[in-house]
C-alpha cells in the first residue's frame, strides 16, 4: 500500500519539487499540498506522513503539529525547513515531530527519511544531529529511568499532553506529574524536549 504524503509548503518552487518527486516515486502518493496553516486546517486529508515547513505566511508550521496529531492520530510528522536552531528543533520534537530535515536535503534521501519515520524511528539531517549532540552534555544511560518513566518519555515523543499520557497509561494526573518530576531530576533537564532528546541519544526512542 503506498505511503500517503501531505505537504505544507508556501514556497511554490519547493512545493512543486516535493509534489513532483513524491508523485513520481513508486510507493508514494500525495494527498494534498497546502501553502498555509489555515488552508491545512481547512482541507487536510488523512495521510501517513506530513512534510511541514516552519516559516509559513500565517505562523509557524510547528503550530500545526498538535492539530494534525489530534485529527489524524496515526500520522507521522516531518519538519522540512531552512531553520537550523536548537530551541526550534526541540520545540518541534516536543510537539510530536519524528524528524527534522534541512532544505537542500537530496530527494533520494527524503524518501529514505520518510521510510525511517514510517517504521517508527526518528531522523535528522546531519547538521541537525550535530546540534542535538551539543544540546545535552550528560552521557545518556537508558537504565537511569524505570520502565514506567521510559514509557512516559516515549509518550512525550508522540506529543502527548500530561492528560493524554495519564489516559494512555491508565494513571492519575498526579502520578504522571510525579513521573515527569523524577525524569527531569534524573536527567538534569527542565523540559519535555530535553527528556525527548535524552530518549533519542540513549536509544529509548528508536533511531534510523
Amino acid at each position: 500500500m503506498p505511503i500517503r504524503v501531505l505537504i505544507v509548503e508556501d514556497e511554490a518552487e519547493m512545493a512543486f519539487a516535493l509534489r513532483t518527486n513524491f508523485e513520481n516515486r513508486r510507493g508514494f502518493i500525495v494527498t494534498g499540498v497546502y501553502p498555509s496553516i489555515a488552508r491545512t486546517r481547512q482541507a487536510a486529508k488523512e495521510s501517513d506522513v506530513a512534510i511541514i515547513d516552519i516559516k509559513l505566511p500565517d505562523g509557524s508550521g510547528t503550530d500545526l503539529l498538535p492539530f494534525l496529531r489530534e485529527k489524524f492520530p496515526q500520522m507521522k510528522m516531518l519538519i522540512h525547513t531552512a531553520i537550523e536552531d536548537g530551541p526550534v528543533l526541540l520545540g518541534a520534537m516536543s510537539r510530536g515531530a519524528s524528524g527534522y530535515l534541512l532544505k537542500g536535503t537530496p530527494m533520494e534521501q527524503m524518501f529514505d527519511h520518510v521510510q525511517v519515520i514510517m517504521n517508527g524511528g526518528f531522523t535528522f539531517s546531519a547538521p541537525v544531529a550535530s546540534v542535538l549532540l551539543g544540546l545535552h552534555k550528560k552521557k545518556p544511560e537508558a537504565d537511569i529511568l524505570t520502565d514506567r518513566e521510559i514509557e512516559v518519555v516515549r509518550n512525550l515523543a508522540l506529543g502527548f499532553t500530561s492528560g493524554e499520557i495519564a489516559k494512555a497509561m491508565e494513571l492519575s494526573a498526579a502520578t504522571v506529574r510525579k513521573h515527569l518530576e523524577n525524569i527531569y531530576r534524573k536527567l538534569d533537564v527542565n523540559s519535555r524536549s530535553g527528556a525527548i532528546l535524552f530518549g533519542i541519544e540513549s536509544g529509548i526512542l528508536r533511531k534510523p
